[in-house]
C-alpha cells in the first residue's frame, strides 16, 4: 500500500505540552504506513527530540513588524475593535508572517507529495499551513488545545476544516456552536510507557538538597500568567505556618520567574522553595515529590500532561477545578480537585496528603491504574491514524 504522507505545523516554542505530544505522537506513528513531515516556527527541547527521530523537519522564518503600519489591514480583516486594540501587534505579526512565508510552505507540501495537513495547535497559530493546504486542496486536520471560544476570523475558517480533535468536554461545547459536531473527535493526550526512564528520587532530592526524610510538594509547567504558582506558593505559605515539616520545587521557567522568587522570600518561604529553572528529566523532578500541584486559575488549559506523567510514577495530583484537569483527576481516587484561586482549600489538601501516607500511596496507586489503562499512547493511535485513512483512501 502506498504510504500515506502528513504534514505536521506546530507552532509553539517547542518547550510545552503540544510539541512534547507531538514528539511522543510521532515516535509511535506507524512508520510503514505514513511518512510524517514536521513544519516549525521555533526550535526548543522538543523540536530538537523530534529531529533525533530522523523526521524531516523545516523551519520557517518569523519576525516581528511594526503594528502601526498595518492597523488599517488588521481591522479591515478582522472586524473587532475590541480585540484589536488589545492584541494588534499579534494579529498583525500574524498577517506578515503567513503572507511571508506562505510560498515555502506551498513548496514543502508539493515536494513532498502531502496528503493530510495536521495543524497542532488550532487554527490561528496554524493560519500559514491552514491556507497552504487549502489552496493545494488538502484534507485538514485540527489539534486544538486550549478552552477557549473561536475567535471571529476562526469561525470564517472553520468550514475548511475535515476534523478537529479536542481534549474535554466544555471545548467541545464551546467549538460545537460554530463547528458540525461529527467533525469533532475527542482524543486525550497520552503517556508512552516506554519513554519513562528508571528514576532515581534519592538522588534527586540530594541534588536539591533536601533531605531524604523531609515531604516534597512539586509544580510543573511554564511560569506565566494564569498558572497558578502564586497561588501554590502562597498555599505552601500555609502548610509552613502550620509546622508541617516540607519542601516545596518549583519545575518550569518564564516571564514570571523572577517575581515569584521574590514573592516566595516576601512569604517567608526562602528556606523552604526551591525553583529549578526549565528541566528536561521531568520524570526524574515527579518522582521526588509526594503529591504533584496543578494550580491553574485563569490559564485556558485543554488537559494537563504533567497529572498523567505524575499518575504513570504512582503519585497523587491536587488540581484545580479547571477544563481539562477536572476530567483527568478522580477527586477521593486518584488525588483532590480544588477550586481555582483557592489557597485555604490547596493547603488543606497538602496536609491531608502530608498526614496520610497510606492515603497518599492508595491515591497514587489508582493513578497509576488509571494512567495505564486510559491514557497509554499505544491505545490511541489507531484514532488518528483511522481519520487519516479515511480523509485519503475513503474508508
Amino acid at each position: 500500500m502506498k504510504k500515506i504522507n502528513v504534514l505536521f505545523f506546530e507552532s509553539g516554542e517547542g518547550f510545552g505540552g503540544s510539541a512534547k505530544s507531538l514528539f511522543i505522537f510521532l515516535k509511535n506513528l506507524n512508520p510503514e504506513i505514513f511518512t510524517p513531515t514536521v513544519l516549525v516556527i521555533h526550535k526548543g527541547p522538543f523540536i530538537k527530540e523530534i529531529e533525533n527521530l530522523g523526521v524531516e523537519l523545516y523551519k520557517l522564518d518569523y519576525f516581528d513588524v511594526n503594528a502601526i503600519s498595518l492597523y488599517r489591514v488588521a481591522r479591515y480583516v478582522f472586524g473587532n475593535k475590541h480585540i484589536i486594540t488589545n492584541n494588534i501587534r499579534y494579529y498583525v505579526s500574524l498577517i506578515a508572517n503567513n503572507l511571508f512565508n506562505l510560498r515555502k510552505v506551498i513548496g514543502i507540501i508539493n515536494r513532498n507529495k502531502i496528503n493530510v495537513v495536521h495543524l497542532n495547535n488550532g487554527i490561528g497559530e496554524n493560519l500559514v499551513a491552514l491556507l497552504a493546504a487549502k489552496l493545494l486542496k488538502k484534507p485538514i486536520v485540527a489539534h486544538v488545545r486550549g478552552t477557549e471560544p473561536l475567535l471571529s476570523f476562526e469561525k470564517f475558517l472553520c468550514k475548511w476544516i475535515s476534523f478537529y480533535f479536542m481534549q474535554n468536554r466544555t471545548l467541545m461545547e464551546l467549538w460545537g456552536k460554530s463547528v458540525p459536531k461529527n467533525r469533532i473527535v475527542k482524543i486525550v493526550n497520552y503517556i508512552d510507557f516506554g519513554l519513562i526512564p528508571s528514576v532515581n528520587p534519592r538522588k534527586v532530592k540530594e541534588e536539591l538538597g533536601i533531605p531524604w526524610d523531609v515531604p516534597t510538594i512539586g509544580f510543573v509547567g511554564r511560569l506565566i500568567e494564569g498558572k497558578g504558582v502564586e497561588i501554590f506558593l502562597k498555599g505552601a505559605a500555609r502548610v509552613v505556618k502550620q509546622k508541617r515539616d516540607a519542601r516545596f520545587v518549583v519545575v518550569g521557567s518564564g516571564p514570571l520567574e523572577k517575581s515569584l522568587k521574590r514573592m516566595g522570600s516576601n512569604l517567608g518561604l526562602s528556606h523552604d522553595v526551591i525553583f529549578t529553572g526549565w528541566r528536561s528529566d521531568v520524570f526524574d523532578m515527579i518522582s521526588c515529590f509526594d503529591v504533584l500541584i496543578q494550580a491553574t486559575t485563569t490559564f485556558p488549559e485543554s488537559f494537563g500532561n504533567t497529572i498523567i506523567e505524575a499518575m504513570a510514577l504512582n503519585k497523587p495530583v491536587i488540581a484545580s477545578k479547571v477544563s481539562g484537569p477536572d476530567e483527568i483527576v478522580l477527586h477521593g481516587e486518584t488525588g483532590f480537585l480544588v477550586e481555582p484561586g483557592n489557597v485555604e482549600q490547596l493547603a488543606e489538601k497538602m496536609c491531608v496528603i502530608l498526614d496520610d501516607k497510606k492515603l497518599a500511596e492508595e491515591l497514587g496507586k489508582n493513578g497509576r491504574i488509571l494512567a495505564e489503562n486510559k491514557y497509554d499512547v499505544k491505545k490511541e493511535m489507531f484514532l488518528y491514524e483511522d481519520i487519516y485513512r479515511k480523509l485519503v483512501l475513503g474508508n
